[in-house]
């Protein structure tokens, strides 16, 4: 059978489309800097392979990606993919990789320790911030000074990731002291919030004075001295 010339070259337009569409294809799936939508998308430099981590530096930011977690570093422009990042739970974020280094060590039960104050995660109503060889637990909205590392901050500290159970049981249970009021959770209508050696339940959009509440404020809200007490209350309340 002979091929003509218009066969010829319906055949090379083809395979000219195909091979088009395949690298079109290879592009958005193999190249990891090119999006869905055909767009170049920055992408992290490779820095380091460390205990079931890979450590990437993205954008003058490091961040510790588990090895079997996978993440789309071209979903979007910059701010989106940061924002991923952060937002997930299992990536760890930082400024350099020594400080990733050191965040994976604690989460994994290992020696530890970070030369600069370096955030763990929340806790409740505080922050867990690793220093040197330990991390302490601080309110959220206050700076740990390392150089002024009071009594109290000690007893507040964990050496090892182990200790991180006691610690929420400890808080859940004794009371809380608060310098200012504070507002470490926010339930589905009100805000539950410390002031000095009381937890309060305000209702959303109630404003209050703690440093003189009115007796007609104080009947919309509800008072305890530690959380586990005012979480009674509200389950009873919640039966009425």
């Amino acid at each position: 059978m002979r091929i003509q010339k218009n066969d010829r070259f319906s055949l090379i337009l083809v395979g000219t489309i195909l091979c088009y569409f395949l690298s079109m294809v290879a592009l958005q799936e193999f190249v990891p800097g090119i999006g869905r939508d055909g767009t170049e998308r920055p992408m992290p430099a490779f820095v380091k392979f460390y205990s079931s981590y890979n450590i990437h530096d993205y954008r003058g930011k490091f961040y510790g990606v588990p090895v079997t977690q996978k993440f789309n570093w071209t979903q979007g422009d910059p701010e989106i993919v940061r924002k991923a990042l952060e937002a997930s739970g299992a990536i760890l974020s930082g400024n350099s990789a020594n400080q990733i280094q050191q965040k994976i060590n604690f989460f994994q039960g290992k020696t530890f320790n970070f030369s600069k104050p370096s955030m763990l995660k929340s806790v409740f109503w505080l922050n867990l911030v690793g220093y040197k060889n330990k991390a302490y637990l601080i309110q959220k909205g206050h700076e740990f000074d390392p150089n002024k590392v009071l009594p109290e901050n000690e007893i507040m500290s964990i050496s090892h990731v182990s200790g991180l159970a006691d610690i929420k049981g400890k808080l859940i249970h004794l009371n809380n002291f608060f310098s200012a009021p504070l507002i470490f959770e926010v339930r589905s209508n009100m805000n539950i919030i410390g002031f000095k050696n009381h937890l309060y339940a305000v209702p959303f959009g109630l404003e209050i004075d703690f440093a003189n509440i009115s007796s007609e404020k104080e009947a919309k809200i509800i008072k305890a001295e530690t959380y586990h007490k005012l979480t009674e209350l509200l389950s009873r309340n919640s039966k009425h």
